[in-house]
C-alpha cells in the first residue's frame, strides 16, 4: 500500500499562509497535475454534537476548484482510494479522503466550479470490518491495541495523537504514569454477533469512548481523545503510538481577543438532566461446548454387519452403521506401520490418516480403524427369525478404537494399543474466547465398551481391578488441567465410568463416575466436575479425548482386552457458581440510573454500553479484565479521586454536568492554530463562564472559524 500524488490545489490565504490542497490516489505511477483552487477553495466542517460526552466529533471536507475537466477519476466505490491532505505554511491541517460517488457540479458551461466531498480518515472507519488479530481463532486484546488498531486502518496522517492522563489502576500507578488501557482487556468475539459478522470499527472507537466517557476529535492535523471533565495533563503521543511527551490544555482564550470575522452570532439555552440511564449490553458466552448435530452432518457410508455366517439364521444380530462426516467436533484416524517405506512416504510407526483417505476406505476398515470414528447405529436381534425392532432407531454414537489384534499363522499374535496423548476427537475448535473465573466444567457422557469382556460371561471382577478410563487434554488459555489443579505445563486427566458387574452382564451403557460434592457451589451440575476456583482462565477453551482405557489386569488379560468402546450422550458444560441472594439472569442486561429529584424528571435517552464491567453477570465477552480478573468498581479515575465503576462515573458527571441548563455560543472568529479541542474559552459577556468548543466550520481562505460552543 503506498500513495503518490495526483493533484495539487495551491492558494494563499488572506493571511498570506501558503495552502495547499494535496490528492494521492493508491499504487498512483503517474506525475501530479495541478488544478485551480475556486473563491473558496477548501472548507472543513467540524461536526457538532450538544451532547459533551458524546463519543466522537469527526469532520468533513470541502474542495473546490475552477476548470473544464470533470475529474470522474476520483468518484471511485472505495473509500480510501483518494487520500487528501490540507497544509498550511507546510504544516498538515487535516487529512482525510475523497468520499465516493458523491460529488456536485455545474453541467451548463465550458468552465465550471467543481466541488469534491471528503471525509476525515477517522470517519472513514465507519466502513472498515474489524479484523481478528490472530488465525487460529479470537483472543483478548487490550484496549491500547485496539485504539492503535483503529489509528492505523484510519491511514490518517495526523501528526499526534492526545489521550488524557485519567484512568489507572491505582494512585501509585496513576503516578507512575502507568497506561493502564495495556491492561485492560477485551475478548475479540465482542466485537463479532452470533452470526460472526463483525462489527465495523468506527463502532469499536465509540464503544471504547463511551465506556472511558471520552469523545475522540480530529483537529487541525492532529487526534484528540478530550475527556470534558479532566483538567490535568494529557499523553501526547507521536503517529505510531510507541513514544509520548506530556502535554496540558494551555491558557484560556478570550474570544475578543482572538477578533471576530463577522457578526453571525447567536445564544442558545441547552436544557439540562437530572436522569440518566447506562444499560450495559450484556454479550454472554451461552454454550461454551457446542455439541454436534448428527442429523445434519454429510453421510459417508453404510455398513450392514451380521453376527452369523449364515444371514438369514433365525438367531442373529444385524447392525447398521451409517458414517457420518461432523460439522462440529473433529475425529481424527490413525495407522500403524511396522517398517519404514520410504518409497511410498510410509514411516514407521503412527501415521495420521487424512479425512479423504478415511472415507474412501471400506466400510469394515472404517469400522475397525485406529481413533474416532461419528456415526449412527441400528442393532436390531432376531430371535426365531423374528425382529425385535418396532421403529428401526438409530442412536447417535462415536465410536472409539484404540487397539487391534492382528494373528499371524502359526499361534501368533500382534496386538497394537494406540499410545494415550493421541488425539482420537477434538470437542470443538476456536470455542468461546472469554474469561472463566469461579465456575466449573462438567463432562457427562454414557459409553458401552467395545471387545472382548462384553462377550465372555464371568470375568467383570478383573475390571474392578483396572478402572475404566477415558483421558482428556482440557486447555484455557496458557492454563491445562491436571485432574487435580490448573497447571501451565501440558497435561492430560483421566475421567473415570461406573464399573458394575450387572452393566457388563447385561451389555448396558455405563456412565461417567459422579465426582460433585454437597460442598460444591454448582447447583444443577453432575458428573465429572472441574472446578476453577482461585485463578482466571482467559482465552479459548480446546477439550480433545485422548485416550481410552479398559483392560483387565491378571492371567485372563487375553480375554479382558478391550478394542475401544461407544460413545453417546457427550455433554460439556460451564456454569458459574450459584450466588447466593442474587437473582440476576447471565443473559440480561444491566441497568445503571440516578434520580435527583422524583417530583420534576427530565430524562436524558438511555446510553449503551457494548464494553462493560462486570457486576456478577455471568461469562460475558463484553466485559474487561485487568490483571487477569474482571473490572467492576476498581478502576482509578483522577475526575473522582478514586476507584469507580465506568458506567456509574459517566452517570456521575452527566448529572453534575447538566443539573442545570446551559448556554450554548455560536460566534464567527478569526480561526488561530492556539484553538484546539483541549482549549477552554471565554467571553467578556459572559462573566465567570468558560466555554469548550464542540463543532463549527472553518474556511481556510479567509481563516474564518464558525466556532459553537458550550459552558462547562
Amino acid at each position: 500500500m503506498s500513495y503518490k500524488l495526483i493533484y495539487t490545489i495551491p492558494y494563499a490565504s488572506l493571511n498570506n499562509e501558503a495552502c495547499v490542497v494535496e490528492i494521492e490516489k493508491e499504487d498512483y505511477t503517474g506525475l501530479p497535475t495541478e488544478l485551480t483552487g475556486s473563491e473558496s477553495p477548501f472548507e472543513v466542517e467540524i461536526d457538532d454534537n450538544d451532547f459533551l460526552y458524546a463519543p466522537t466529533r469527526f469532520s468533513t471536507a470541502r474542495i473546490r476548484v475552477v476548470g473544464s475537466d470533470y475529474l470522474q477519476e476520483l468518484y471511485s466505490t472505495s473509500y480510501q482510494q483518494y487520500r487528501v491532505t490540507f497544509k498550511r505554511d507546510g504544516v498538515v491541517t487535516w487529512c482525510g479522503f475523497v468520499k465516493p460517488e458523491v460529488y456536485t457540479q455545474d453541467y451548463s458551461s465550458d468552465k465550471f466550479e467543481l466541488e469534491i466531498e471528503c471525509m476525515s480518515a477517522m470517519s472513514v472507519l465507519e466502513f472498515i470490518k474489524y479484523k481478528q488479530t490472530g488465525a487460529d481463532g479470537k483472543v483478548f486484546t487490550s484496549l491500547w491495541d485496539l485504539l492503535k488498531k483503529c489509528v492505523v486502518a484510519s491511514r490518517g496522517q495526523y501528526s499526534a495523537v492526545y489521550i488524557p492522563h485519567v484512568y489507572a489502576k491505582d494512585m501509585e500507578s496513576y503516578a507512575a504514569w502507568e497506561d493502564v488501557l495495556i491492561q485492560m482487556l477485551v475478548s475479540e468475539q465482542d466485537f463479532f454477533d452470533e452470526d460472526d459478522k463483525p462489527m465495523k470499527l468506527k463502532e469499536v472507537l465509540e464503544e471504547m469512548c463511551k465506556f472511558l466517557n471520552w469523545t475522540c476529535v480530529d483537529y487541525l492535523g492532529e487526534l484528540y481523545f478530550v475527556d470534558m471533565d479532566h483538567d490535568g495533563e494529557y499523553y501526547r503521543y507521536n503517529l505510531d503510538m510507541t513514544v509520548f511527551s506530556k502535554a496540558t490544555r494551555g491558557p484560556v482564550l478570550n474570544v475578543q481577543k482572538v477578533g471576530f470575522l463577522g457578526n453571525n452570532h447567536a445564544l442558545d439555552f441547552l436544557p439540562g438532566y437530572n436522569k440518566c440511564i447506562v444499560r450495559t449490553s450484556n454479550y454472554p458466552v451461552g454454550s461454551v461446548f457446542i455439541e454436534e448435530d448428527f442429523n445434519t452432518a454429510k453421510v459417508i457410508d453404510r455398513y450392514k454387519k451380521i453376527n452369523s455366517s449364515n444371514p438369514s439364521a433365525p438367531q442373529r444380530t444385524e447392525t447398521t452403521y451409517v458414517f457420518l462426516k461432523p460439522n462440529t467436533y473433529k475425529d481424527y484416524h490413525y495407522v500403524y506401520n511396522e517398517y519404514n517405506i520410504p518409497d511410498f512416504g510410509i514411516e514407521k510407526g503412527w501415521n495420521i490418516v487424512s479425512q479423504d483417505r478415511f472415507e474412501e476406505t471400506s466400510p469394515d476398515i472404517k469400522l475397525s480403524m485406529f481413533g474416532a470414528t461419528i456415526m449412527k447405529r441400528c442393532e436390531i436381534q432376531f430371535k426365531d427369525g423374528v425382529s425385535s425392532a418396532f421403529n428401526y432407531d438409530f442412536e447417535n454414537l462415536i465410536k472409539l478404537c484404540v487397539s487391534q489384534t492382528n494373528f499371524v499363522f502359526p499361534n501368533t499374535e500382534i496386538t497394537t494399543l494406540l499410545p494415550i496423548g493421541k488425539v482420537l476427537l477434538n470437542l470443538g475448535e476456536y470455542l468461546p474466547c472469554a474469561s472463566y473465573i469461579d465456575g466449573a466444567i462438567s463432562i457427562n457422557m454414557s459409553i458401552l465398551t467395545d471387545g472382548m469382556a462384553r462377550q465372555t460371561p464371568g470375568i467383570d471382577a478383573e475390571f474392578n481391578f483396572q478402572p475404566i478410563k477415558m483421558y482428556f487434554k482440557l486447555k484455557i488459555g496458557e492454563y491445562y488441567y491436571n485432574g487435580t489443579n490448573w497447571v501451565k505445563n501440558e497435561s492430560t486427566f483421566g475421567v473415570e465410568f461406573e464399573n458394575t458387574n450387572r452393566a457388563y452382564e447385561q451389555y448396558n451403557f455405563i456412565n461417567v463416575k459422579n465426582t460433585k460434592t454437597i460442598d460444591m457451589p454448582y447447583n444443577g451440575m453432575s458428573g465429572y466436575i472441574i472446578p476453577i476456583k482461585g485463578i482466571a482462565l482467559t482465552g479459548s477453551p480446546s477439550l480433545q479425548i485422548v485416550g481410552f482405557f479398559a483392560r483387565g489386569s491378571g492371567v485372563y488379560d487375553y480375554d479382558n482386552r478391550q478394542f475401544g468402546c461407544f460413545v453417546k450422550d457427550i455433554k460439556v458444560q460451564y456454569q458459574k457458581e450459584d450466588i447466593d441472594g442474587l437473582n440476576v439472569s447471565e443473559n440480561s442486561d444491566r441497568y445503571y440510573e440516578n434520580i435527583v429529584n422524583e417530583d420534576y424528571i427530565n430524562e436524558l435517552d438511555e446510553i449503551e454500553f457494548k464494553i462493560s464491567s462486570y457486576n456478577n453477570d455471568g461469562a460475558c465477552y463484553s466485559k474487561v479484565l485487568i490483571d487477569g480478573k474482571y473490572l467492576t468498581d476498581n478502576l482509578y479515575s483522577s475526575v473522582m479521586g478514586e476507584p469507580t465503576r465506568p458506567e456509574e462515573q459517566l452517570i456521575h458527571r452527566i448529572i453534575n454536568r447538566y443539573s442545570a441548563t446551559h448556554v450554548k455560543l455560536t460566534q464567527v472568529i478569526k480561526e488561530t492554530p492556539k484553538l484546539t479541542p483541549l482549549t477552554k474559552l471565554s467571553d467578556n459577556f459572559m462573566v465567570d463562564k468558560k466555554f469548550m468548543p464542540i463543532g463549527g466550520s472553518i474556511d481556510y481562505k479567509t481563516g474564518q472559524y464558525r466556532c459553537i460552543m458550550v459552558d462547562v
